[in-house]
């Protein structure tokens, strides 16, 4: 049976009610997680980038789902991580489950140049 709201490997409702952190969930995997996961009734707190107007899914109708919250910040600024962070713990209360997807490639780093927060 072909179930379009299904993952290898993973039964409907399995994420039923788990609370959600996904970042880098405007696109590409991040939005195929977050999107599968608000389907299979998780409540999701979405990070879909620097540039929320790049997100590459939706919902149908207007309105997003009740449990969908969505969130932008660039996370080259340490602050914008905290209060991403802050905001999420705060609407959710607690973090079942953590998906750090977030990425992008702004060129290479001399080792010798990296500091601690890279």
């Amino acid at each position: 049976m072909n179930n379009p709201h299904a993952l290898n490997g993973f039964s409907r409702g399995l994420f039923a009610g788990k609370h959600v952190v996904i970042t880098g969930a405007g696109r590409g995997i991040g939005a195929a997680i977050a999107q599968y996961l608000v389907n299979d009734n998780a409540v999701v707190y979405a990070h879909l980038g620097r540039d929320s107007s790049q997100a590459k899914w939706t919902f149908p109708g207007t309105a997003v789902p009740d449990n969908l919250t969505v969130c932008r910040g660039d996370f080259q600024d340490h602050q914008v991580v905290a209060e991403i962070a802050g905001n999420s713990a705060a609407t959710l209360g607690h973090v079942d489950i953590l998906i750090n997807n977030a990425g992008t490639m702004l060129g290479r780093l001399p080792s010798a140049e990296m500091r601690a927060w890279h």
